[in-house]
């Protein structure tokens, strides 16, 4: 049985509930400027790789499927099959709204306008491996001939000349965008900000722990990305904060989408 209105969570309270847990993880993403070096051909390193495509554009997509089963199917007897149809449709529409959108601006927007070279791109050509100046590189083309390019080198170079794991290799030959601010952690806190407040909204019993699992997770994307050299900490610290005001803003417009009924009726 529901209970009355007044003892269901309000918009103040899954704020500041959501604010204390992520404003946690983004005290812990700016210690990320004390992250010491890890070896590129390392077991660290390549759970970093791992990690990092979770939060990519091949493994994202999975992790917001899963998450939108998990609210979908949350045991509610008073939750009929055409409001958790609606209820899903909303929250997809606003979610790859705030991930797409925001992503785009991100990649084809700040990026391009910021035009910071990412640190491995840097670090090759203070080496004198990548063959010509980051300027030069970045002056090449778009992503696909600049990957294509630092494919051809790193293959020149011979795999004795750099101690990478072959994923991580192919990784930077992906990742050949610019760098600030971060992709990936704008993902992640996006993610995981939208998600974790609807659960606060929605989800009771130990299927929030799921949802919890979200902030450090993010925080682990986040790492993951200086740990692998294409982002700098700056990078990961603002595009973290990024993700954090978009998924905000997403979860204010689920609130109003939503209705009060959601809440009431998931409230027990």
């Amino acid at each position: 049985m529901a209970q009355p209105e007044s003892t269901s969570p309000s918009l103040r309270q899954v704020l500041g509930r959501l604010g204390l847990l992520i404003g946690i993880t983004y005290a812990l993403v700016l210690t990320s400027f004390w992250l010491p070096p890890v070896p590129l051909d390392s077991g660290v390193a390549l759970a970093a790789f791992w990690v990092a495509h979770s939060g990519g554009a091949h493994g994202l997509p999975y992790v917001a499927l899963a998450l939108m089963l998990a609210l979908a199917l949350r045991p509610d007897r008073e939750l009929t099959i055409r409001r958790r149809v609606i209820e899903g449709a909303l929250i997809t529409v606003i979610g790859v709204a705030a991930l797409g959108g925001g992503a785009r601006i991100n990649e084809h927007l700040l990026k391009p306008s910021f035009g910071v070279p990412r640190p491995n791109i840097v670090e090759l050509a203070r080496r004198g491996k990548l063959g010509t100046t980051p300027a030069r590189f970045y002056a090449l083309g778009d992503k696909r001939a600049r990957s294509s390019y630092l494919v051809k080198r790193l293959r020149a170079l011979g795999r004795g000349a750099l101690a990478l794991d072959p994923r991580i290799r192919a990784h930077w030959a992906e990742e050949t965008g610019f760098s600030f601010p971060s992709g990936h952690s704008f993902a992640a806190l996006c993610t995981a900000t939208f998600f974790l407040g609807l659960a606060l909204m929605l989800v009771r019993g130990r299927l929030r722990w799921l949802f919890y699992a979200l902030a450090p997770w993010a925080l682990a994307v986040c790492f993951s990305r200086p740990i692998l050299r294409v982002h700098s900490p700056t990078d990961i610290s603002v595009g973290a904060l990024e993700g954090i005001l978009t998924g905000s803003v997403a979860l204010l417009i689920a609130w109003t989408a939503l209705g009060r009924r959601a809440v009431v009726s998931s409230a027990r």
